[in-house]
């Protein structure tokens, strides 16, 4: 119950910074028409905005501590070393 509520504040968290930055992107595809062939997809939980990317790293420092491992190294694979450090201690981004 604790790991669902924490999931649902982390997401939430997410979804309200993200709304503070308006970001120019294409528009979507309107329903009911099909996807052009060779538009790359994102794999199954893949996350391809580096905003959100970057929003992640930052609330998971701020909810797991800038000493959490696992989600330095999430972050470093997602933003490199430099962003890593920026939110994690450099131990953790190894």
């Amino acid at each position: 119950m604790r790991n669902i509520v924490i999931a649902g504040i982390f997401g939430l968290s997410v979804l309200v910074g993200c709304g503070e930055k308006a970001v120019a992107e294409a528009p979507p595809t309107p329903p009911g028409q099909a996807i052009p062939e060779g538009t790359p997809m994102p794999k199954d939980g893949e996350i391809l905005n580096k905003d959100l990317k970057l929003g992640l790293c930052k609330r998971g420092a701020e909810l797991w501590g800038k000493t959490n491992k696992e989600k330095a190294q999430e972050c470093k694979k997602d933003l490199g070393q430099e962003v890593c450090e920026k939110y994690y201690d450099k131990e953790a981004c190894g």
